[in-house]
C-alpha cells in the first residue's frame, strides 16, 4: 500500500502541472490519458480475443473459413492444399513481387477458391515448388494491407481467386503475453493518473497513530511552517492552491489562519494573464474546527507528516478542508496541540497527543 501512495505522490505534480495547459479547451493531462488509453484498448482487444479463442485451436475446414463460419474464434487449425509455387508479396507501391522475407501463399481446398497464408520465405522455400497437402495452425485476421493489392488484380493471383475476408498467419498463436506487457506498460500510468485526478491531485494517507515518543510539543507562539493544499482567498478571489509554502498562526481574536505570500497567476490555455502576487489566506472560524486527522502527505518523491483539517471557513461560513504537511513530527505535534483547542468535537483524541 505504501508503494501505491508513493506512485500516486510521484504522479501528482506531473498531473497537476499538465492540467494547466490546454489544447482546444482540453487539458493536457486529459490528452496524455487519452493517448495512453489507445494502446490499452488495443491490448485489451487482443487479450479478449485470446481468452475467447482459448488455449487449443478450433478445427475448421477451409469452406468454413471462406463462409466466415468461425464462431468468433481466430485461433484455428485448417486442412487444405498449400501452393508454394504461387507465393507472392508486394512492395510499398503495391506492386506484386515473388521475393521477400515474408510471403503470402494461396491455400485451397478444392478448385480455385483460396485464402492467403502469411509465412516466412524460408518456410515457403523448404516446401519446394509443388502443391502440398497440409494442416496449418495459426491466427485469422483481416488482411487490410493485402486487400489493396488483391483488388488491384481483380481478386486473382495467377490461377487462384484470393478471398479478402481473412488471411491465416501460419503457426502464430494469439498475442496474449505481448498484449499483457503492453497493457501493463501503458495501463499502470493511465490508472495512476486517473486515480490521482479523482483525488484532485491530493495524495493524503490517513494514519491513526502519530509517532510522538521522541518529540515534545513546543510552547513557541511563532507561526508554524507548513505546506498547505486547499482553497485560498486573496481579496475577492478564491483559488485552490496545492503544496504551497505557508504558515499556521492565530489572529488576535483567536481565529486560526493559514497564510502564504506567493504569486498565483491566472492562466488561460496555459498562458499567464494575471499577476496575483500577495498574501493568500485560509481563515478558520474560532472553535469551528470539526476534525483533525493525522496522516502522511505524498507529493513528488517525498512524503511528510501531515494533518487533514475539516473546518468552517470564517469568510464563507461553509465547510472546507485543508491538508497541512509539516517538515517534522515536532511541528505537526505543535500544530495538533494548538488546533485541538479549537476542536471541541474530539477533545479526548487530541488531548492524548499533547
Amino acid at each position: 500500500m505504501e508503494l501505491l501512495y508513493r506512485l500516486l505522490g510521484f504522479i501528482s505534480p506531473i498531473n497537476s502541472f499538465t492540467r494547466r495547459f490546454h489544447h482546444h479547451l482540453i487539458p493536457l493531462n486529459f490528452i496524455i490519458m487519452g493517448s495512453l488509453a489507445i494502446p490499452c484498448s488495443v491490448a485489451l482487444s487482443f487479450i479478449y480475443t485470446a481468452l475467447m479463442d482459448g488455449r487449443a485451436p478450433l478445427p475448421l475446414t477451409l469452406s468454413d473459413v471462406l463462409a466466415a463460419r468461425t464462431h468468433g474464434r481466430h485461433y484455428v487449425t485448417v486442412e487444405g492444399v498449400l501452393h508454394p509455387e504461387a507465393a507472392f508479396t508486394f512492395d510499398r507501391n503495391g506492386v506484386m513481387r515473388t521475393e521477400a522475407p515474408v510471403l503470402y501463399v494461396p491455400f485451397t481446398e478444392l478448385g480455385q477458391e483460396a485464402i492467403a497464408v502469411r509465412m516466412s520465405a524460408k518456410q515457403v522455400h523448404a516446401m519446394g515448388t509443388k502443391p502440398v497437402k497440409i494442416r496449418l495452425t495459426g491466427t485469422l485476421q483481416n488482411p487490410l494491407d493485402l486487400n489493396k493489392v488483391i483488388l488491384r488484380n481483380h481478386g486473382r493471383v495467377g490461377y487462384y481467386h484470393i478471398h479478402l475476408l481473412y488471411q491465416l498467419n501460419a503457426w502464430r498463436k494469439p498475442a496474449e503475453p505481448f498484449a499483457v506487457i503492453i497493457l501493463a506498460f501503458f495501463g499502470i500510468p493511465l490508472a495512476l493518473m486517473l486515480v490521482n485526478f479523482c483525488m484532485r491531485y491530493l495524495v493524503f494517507r490517513p494514519m491513526s497513530e502519530m509517532h510522538t515518543s521522541l518529540v515534545t510539543p513546543s510552547d513557541s507562539v511563532n507561526p508554524i511552517p507548513t505546506s498547505a493544499t486547499g482553497n485560498f482567498t486573496m481579496g475577492y478571489l478564491t483559488q485552490r492552491l496545492q503544496n504551497v509554502s505557508a504558515r499556521l498562526a492565530f489572529m488576535e481574536n483567536g481565529d486560526p489562519v493559514i497564510f502564504s505570500k506567493i504569486d498565483a497567476p491566472g492562466r488561460l490555455y496555459g498562458i499567464r494573464f494575471d499577476q496575483l502576487i500577495g498574501y493568500w489566506w485560509i481563515l478558520m472560524r474560532q472553535h469551528g474546527i470539526r476534525r483533525i486527522e493525522p496522516g502522511r502527505y505524498y507529493y513528488g518523491i517525498g512524503a511528510s507528516p501531515a494533518l487533514r483539517v475539516s473546518f468552517i471557513d470564517a469568510r464563507t461560513n461553509k465547510d472546507s478542508v485543508v491538508v497541512l504537511g509539516f517538515p517534522n513530527e515536532a511541528e505537526r505535534l505543535r500544530a495538533v496541540c494548538l488546533l485541538s483547542k479549537q476542536a471541541p468535537i474530539h477533545p479526548d483524541e487530541l488531548a492524548s497527543f499533547c
